[in-house]
């Protein structure tokens, strides 16, 4: 946690791999006995890397499946420096067809399969536990908390883990997702999402995904609120 601006920030850009590989290798260490764990991954987000780095630390080996037409982002570049993940490139852009293309290899390899975006109950369960660990040094909770949202598990769990809080969730436009709280707490960006963020924040950020929130928060956020800043 430091203080940026008049804002507190998680810097989850300080742990390798991002603040959900924390999460990741937990459940790798504690909860999956399987030897490989195959996930339909995105150009753009850090799942797919904090999900390979987990598994490098646990000893195991991830089947990744990316839609085609291949993007070469720095993400992807990390992602294809790590020995255990094999990449498997999918004919078609629907994420759903990359993710039954996951399902289909891992019933034929016993691999355990993860679901888009992680949205697990063992993976918000974990990934809350972060959050309040991330936190416990705090006097108390922030009025508002800032995140972004490709699938909206970061945002969903920050509201469950802290209901005191309000939630405001800058929407990347990856998909329509479950975002639950109130509809004046969702703002919208101009930035595609395979454009890098045009107004990056003061501390290092996701160039895709969470340095997108800077643009809102410098016209919106308020002294003391609080930034999720995920990788």
């Amino acid at each position: 946690m430091q203080e940026h601006e008049g804002l507190q920030v998680v810097r989850g850009d300080l742990y390798p791999g991002g603040l959900k590989c924390s999460a990741l290798t937990d459940i790798l260490f504690e909860e999956i006995s399987n030897d490989e764990v195959a996930y339909a991954g995105c150009y753009y987000g850090h799942s797919s890397y904090a999900l390979g780095l987990a598994a490098l630390l646990s000893g195991k080996r991830v089947r990744l499946f990316m839609p085609a037409p291949q993007q070469n982002t720095y993400i992807f570049s990390q992602i294809q420096s790590l020995t255990n993940v094999k990449i498997e490139i999918v004919a078609g852009q629907h994420q759903d067809t990359v993710q039954e293309e996951a399902r289909e290899y891992a019933c034929a390899a016993g691999a355990y399969l993860l679901p888009i975006g992680l949205d697990s109950e063992q993976f918000r369960r974990r990934y809350i536990g972060v959050m309040h660990r991330a936190m416990h040094n705090l006097a108390r909770v922030p009025r508002a908390i800032w995140t972004s949202a490709g699938s909206g598990v970061t945002a969903r769990c920050l509201q469950e883990a802290f209901p005191s809080a309000r939630v405001h969730v800058v929407d990347l436009g990856v998909r329509k997702s479950p975002l639950v709280g109130s509809p004046a707490s969702l703002w919208s960006i101009p930035e595609r999402l395979s454009e890098p963020a045009r107004t990056p924040p003061p501390w290092p950020s996701a160039s895709y995904y969470d340095a997108k929130i800077w643009q809102v928060l410098r016209l919106h956020a308020k002294p003391g609120d609080l930034v999720w800043n995920i990788a």
